[in-house]
């Protein structure tokens, strides 16, 4: 019996230690541009960030980091609609930054699956990052 609540207790310890290793993604991202990030993007500023290489974010933690991959996304209002252009490596895919340029207020640009790294080069992942016009 002894043995049974050790490696239970045992099991338990790892499984606190492992979820507390993991850091949590940052929120609360932001586009930058022009070296300082943009709270409410417009339809201008959006594009000329498409345009920009490397594609920069900062997160509430003040933090920048630097996008490497992820898949891009255009939602629009009207009509409402969702499309999808593939993976951006470093940049957004032409067709996708045509679809920003002829964008709406209200329309959004949503990044999946985001691989990026911070100022050390450490990896960091965010599951979605969506940048509404304003």
């Amino acid at each position: 019996m002894k043995k049974i609540k050790n490696i239970i207790s045992l099991f338990l310890l790892l499984a606190c230690s492992h979820f507390s290793s993991q850091a949590l993604a940052p929120t609360g991202c932001k586009p930058v541009l022009d070296g300082a990030p943009v709270d409410n993007i417009t339809l201008e500023q959006l594009t000329r960030w498409c345009d920009g290489t490397p594609l920069v974010i900062q997160c509430d933690d003040g933090v920048r980091y630097t996008l490497i991959s992820f898949q891009v996304n255009f939602f629009t209002m009207k009509p409402l609609m969702n499309r999808e252009f593939g993976i951006g490596e470093g940049g957004i895919p032409i067709k996708a930054r045509e679809a920003v340029s002829a964008g709406n207020v209200g329309d959004a640009l949503v990044l999946k699956e985001v691989s990026a790294t911070g100022p050390k080069g450490e990896a960091v992942s965010f599951q979605v990052l969506s940048f509404k016009i304003k």
